[in-house]
């Protein structure tokens, strides 16, 4: 399925302001679309000279680059041309130079804290909104100091849903103003910890490469270099008991169940830590995995980049200058990896805007009467944890009819904690809006009902280990061959290619570079609020707007193999080849009541002296005064807490049937359905009979 060509026709216009909007305008460019990039103002958002320069070489290929100052009555007549319009916002004076009546055209204005920011709020960078949307709340050693991913993460996202909310516009054939805030998407991230918030926990989030909800989840030293292990049930920490030869550990009280773990997960990691002290990275690699369990080297980024299985994926390109750059995971995910492109430089408007020609009519309109852009679209939705619900959960906010198939119990984070009157606040900010049917695929009746399921939908999304569909009769080569329409998107941790790989979260992050990127670099760190999950399910929903585009012009679906190593090796792009951090040097200083960020380094001593008994509140206002820019780190419960998440509704609160209110996160594309009662998660297999019945009278 090429992805090159899904936008042949629509003419994007691109100020290139900041790098989220250059990046959202490359991936319209390589969809197909035709992008006008003229000189922006080039907001600071914290990268170093060289990394700033890369991203200007990067996002400039396959696009056309005006190369003349543009008076306001020149910039007109290009945006009177473009279908979307992208840009940094400015103020008021952008939605006057977009004021000329037309009905059709997108515009996506990009700010830190949005449009409606209140007068004299300031511009963030990328260092600035990891410390206050969360991240930084999540990220550092346990009892330490806050770290930086040091790569603009941030910013990356926004350019995602940016994308997705421009490709879910265009279904609609409608103008839009898409107001694309940095603060929402970093908040978006933080599925899950808004529950454990609300319920009281504000902070004490920062536990190094383990997880808050999980053990045995940690990073552990081996003879030449560190290993993580994830696991996820009871199950899995008896198959690690069995391989250190401590079968006893799996019956012993302190350890049976996941929450006797948690309270003594120092004892498991010392009991874990020495067993793989002993052994190399990849003897201890093959012996996790052989017994089915997720675990991963931690690599750098130079390591990363010699991965043959992401040359095979084309995710390794070459740069003019012969240096490897990060590929196209749009290529990877869709099967059409992208030769050389080039950009082409353009003085002459009148010259562009006659190739261009006149404005065509917009090839995929919503259907009649619809409320969200994906109405009258059917997914059936197979998987568990994060990156595959969480995708769907976005799908069901774009008003898309989704079906969750679940085992029998329903799916293992039902019973996450907290709950909320039987509710997983976990689990409901992942699958809200879905209907819930329950089949065992291994048995013929269910086995035939899935099938039936799958006839009657527009896609299929499953987050299953790779392989698993397969082995059942299931996999994309026989339901594709039987329902040619159909869009199959498979995420999981490496792709296909990887065979039947088990990966969760931190395992991507290790494998791909990024725990190297995070901090000082001294010890492996991730990056806390579950990144690459997160990064797999902000980028699937682009992909199936993408193919669904695809769909509406050949009648043909095809298989999306989303690989969160792929994203995650996108987002970080900016650090390849070598590794080297792609943010400005800022210093971590603790005061009175937490923690600040410092630009330039650490401060002098006396200024540190000076500083470490004020409030953060105070100690930038000192450091200002100075001449140090400073930000403080909000921890979790204090990012809940900022102003934008009121002004702009990022946190919805349901109230269940019991009258506990249960906050859920809004997605980050500010348009679709709202979080309604209505829309919590029923039982498991509260629909199978009302769905099973419908099917049954067609």
């Amino acid at each position: 399925m090429s992805s090159h060509n899904i936008l042949s026709g629509v003419v994007v216009l691109e100020r290139a302001d900041r790098p989220c909007v250059s990046f959202c305008g490359s991936l319209l460019a390589e969809l197909g679309a035709t992008v006008l990039q003229v000189a922006g103002a080039e907001l600071d958002i914290d990268l170093t000279v060289a990394a700033r320069d890369k991203a200007k070489q990067v996002t400039a290929v396959g696009k056309t680059i005006i190369t003349n100052g543009l008076t306001d009555a020149a910039w007109r007549r290009l945006a009177q041309r473009a279908d979307i319009v992208l840009l940094g916002y400015r103020g008021p004076r952008d939605r006057e130079l977009m004021s000329d009546g037309d009905a059709r055209r997108i515009v996506c204005a990009f700010s830190s804290f949005g449009a409606d920011a209140p007068a004299g709020t300031r511009h963030a960078g990328e260092t600035a909104l990891q410390a206050l949307g969360g991240m930084m709340a999540a990220t550092g050693a346990q009892g330490g100091a806050p770290e930086r991913a040091n790569v603009p993460i941030v910013e990356m996202f926004t350019a995602l849903n940016a994308t997705t909310a421009v490709l879910a516009n265009l279904r609609t054939g409608k103008s839009a103003f898409l107001d694309i805030a940095a603060f929402d998407s970093a908040m978006a991230t933080l599925a899950t910890f808004v529950s454990t918030v609300a319920d009281g926990r504000g902070g004490g989030y920062r536990i190094g490469c383990a997880h808050h909800l999980c053990c045995p989840w940690n990073v552990y030293r081996a003879t030449d270099g560190w290993i993580q292990l994830c696991s996820t049930t009871d199950e899995h920490w008896r198959s690690v008991a069995r391989l250190i030869a401590r079968e006893d550990l799996a019956v012993d009280p302190r350890f049976a169940k996941m929450k006797d773990r948690l309270r003594n997960v120092t004892m498991v990691d010392q009991v874990i830590g020495a067993w793989i002290a002993e052994r190399s990275m990849n003897e201890v690699a093959r012996s996790f995995l052989s017994s089915g369990l997720a675990a991963g080297r931690v690599r750098s980024v130079s390591q990363v980049v010699g991965d043959p299985d992401l040359h095979g994926r084309g995710m390794v390109a070459e740069a003019d200058n012969s240096m490897p750059q990060v590929g196209s995971f749009l290529g990877a995910s869709m099967g059409s990896p992208r030769g050389a492109r080039s950009s082409r430089r353009a003085a002459d408007i009148d010259a562009v805007l006659s190739a261009l020609g006149s404005r065509a009519t917009p090839p995929e309109p919503a259907a009649s009467g619809s409320i969200g852009p994906l109405k009258g679209i059917r997914v059936v939705e197979i998987g568990a944890y994060t990156a595959g619900p969480l995708a769907g959960r976005y799908l069901a906010d774009l008003d898309a009819e989704v079906i969750k198939v679940e085992p029998a119990g329903g799916e293992v984070s039902r019973a996450w904690q907290p709950q909320f009157d039987g509710h997983s606040g976990y689990f409901v900010n992942c699958n809200l809006g879905k209907a819930s049917v329950i089949l065992d695929l291994k048995i013929a009746p269910d086995h035939a009902r899935f099938v039936d399921l799958v006839r009657g939908a527009d896609i299929l999304l499953e987050n299953l280990r790779p392989g698993a569909l397969d082995n059942l009769g299931l996999g994309p080569d026989k339901l594709l061959g039987a329902f040619p329409s159909l869009i199959y998107c498979s995420v999981s941790g490496f792709g296909r290619v990887a065979g039947s790989r088990p990966a969760l979260d931190s395992v991507v992050q290790a494998e791909a570079g990024l725990m190297g990127l995070v901090g000082n670099g001294n010890r492996p760190q991730r990056v806390g609020v579950s990144i690459a999950d997160q990064a797999a399910a902000h980028a699937a929903p682009l992909l199936i707007l993408a193919a669904l585009r695809r769909r509406a012009v050949s009648n043909t679906g095809g298989h999306i193999d989303l690989s969160m190593q792929d994203v995650l090796a996108w987002v970080t792009g900016l650090a390849w080849p070598a590794g080297d951090a792609a943010l400005a040097s800022w210093a971590t200083v603790q005061v009175a009541d937490g923690w600040v960020m410092v630009r330039g380094g650490p401060p002098p001593e006396h200024i540190v002296a000076q500083v470490k008994t004020l409030s953060r509140a105070a100690a930038i206002v000192h450091l200002q005064q100075v001449g140090v820019e400073a930000v403080g780190v909000l921890e979790m419960g204090e990012a809940f807490l900022h102003e934008a998440i009121r002004r702009r509704n990022l946190v919805q609160f349901i109230a269940t049937d019991g009258g506990a209110k249960l906050p859920v996160l809004s997605s980050p594309y500010r348009l679709g359905l709202s979080a309604e009662a209505d829309r919590l998660p029923g039982p498991p297999g509260a629909d199978t009979t009302r769905i099973f019945e419908r099917l049954a009278a067609k």
